[in-house]
């Protein structure tokens, strides 16, 4: 699957993958927005997806993923919330991340806690000034303690789940492996 010389994917290959990618991310969304009760899980579960491209495809792959999973969603899905919380948070922070950890430890930290509360204060914005949903200030201050907590559980897990894949996944797969 890989080019033996340079070790990555083929054009062509990384396209394929891509719009693979994209159809299973999108699939994913609808039936979270369909379903109304597994929008973060969909979310989740297509940020796990865009990870698998940012470590095997790299390069510009995964944001043109996000791009068009994004696109598809805002345009076809019923409940624009869930194609908002993809294109906000879940399609772009599998990249993001890549790039924070590669700073010092507490750096990355507060590199990702910052970009995961702008993302919530433009959220709890467009929910007050658009959606018009009047959430007091002890809510509000709940529920910023709460997705803060729920975020960095999430973050960690994203990290176990990405150990897990180079560990046990990709060699059940053979995947970066010479024949």
């Amino acid at each position: 699957m890989k080019d033996e010389r340079s070790g990555k994917l083929s054009v062509t290959k990384s396209v394929a993958l891509s719009g693979v990618m994209c159809a299973l991310c999108f699939v994913v969304m609808y039936l979270a927005a369909v379903t109304e009760v597994l929008d973060l899980s969909g979310m989740v579960l297509c940020s796990m997806i865009v990870i698998v491209a940012v470590i095997e495809i790299g390069r510009y792959y995964p944001w043109l993923i996000w791009a068009v999973t994004g696109a598809l969603c805002m345009l076809l899905l019923p409940k624009k919330d869930v194609a908002l919380e993809f294109v906000l948070f879940g399609g772009v922070y599998p990249m993001l991340k890549s790039y924070f950890e590669k700073m010092p430890t507490v750096l990355s930290w507060v590199a990702k806690i910052l970009f995961f509360n702008a993302v919530f204060t433009g959220w709890f914005m467009l929910s007050k000034f658009i959606f018009m949903l009047d959430v007091g200030m002890t809510m509000g201050v709940i529920a910023y303690l709460a997705a803060n907590v729920f975020f960095v559980l999430s973050d960690i897990a994203f990290t176990m789940m990405i150990s897990l894949y180079f560990s046990k996944i990709r060699k059940r797969l053979k995947i970066g492996r010479k024949k």
